[in-house]
């Protein structure tokens, strides 16, 4: 008889676990991920930023990164937080209130941080609602490296974009 009901116990637990999910998130991973967007981000306001020799235009250019963060904070806090939504709001909000003539260069400066959520999002958020909260932390290192990029005091200490080429951001 025990012979009998293992399998058949094994084949029920077997047919009631199919389907069922279990998703491991490596903190560690999490906290890579966010550096690298972090880092990246900083590394591409500060190139820039530092490429502008007139201390008035570089002021001119810090403010708009300034702003930038707050379109990036008004974007999570009415719920725009889905990729397209987000990005599709922050590039309406640069195009109608920056300048033309460093419009294109903000934009290009946040290129790979934009792409970059696109992807944690499609790759960690789509599907799992339970990850919506990590969602909004990488768009939060979004802004930190802004203000990082954006500090006088802090220098590269890293030589090329850590976004450029990276495509590991799966959590599991």
């Amino acid at each position: 008889m025990k012979q009998i009901l293992t399998p058949l116990i094994l084949a029920c637990c077997l047919l009631l676990s199919t389907g069922c999910e279990t998703t491991v998130n490596d903190p560690d991973k999490f906290n890579k991920i966010q550096l690298v967007v972090e880092n990246g981000t900083a590394f591409a306001v500060k190139t820039y930023v530092d490429s502008i020799s007139d201390i008035e235009t570089s002021e001119k250019v810090r403010q708009y990164f300034l702003d930038v963060t707050k379109f990036i904070h008004e974007a999570t806090s009415t719920g725009k937080v889905e990729p397209q939504l987000f990005r599709d709001y922050v590039l309406t909000e640069i195009r109608d209130k920056i300048p033309d003539k460093f419009r294109v260069p903000v934009i290009n400066a946040l290129d790979l941080s934009l792409g970059a959520y696109n992807t944690f999002y499609a790759e960690n958020v789509r599907d799992k609602i339970d990850n919506s909260g990590k969602a909004i932390t990488i768009i939060n290192r979004i802004i930190t490296g802004i203000m990082v990029g954006l500090d006088p005091v802090s220098g590269n200490a890293i030589e090329v974009n850590p976004l450029e080429g990276y495509t590991d951001f799966k959590l599991e």
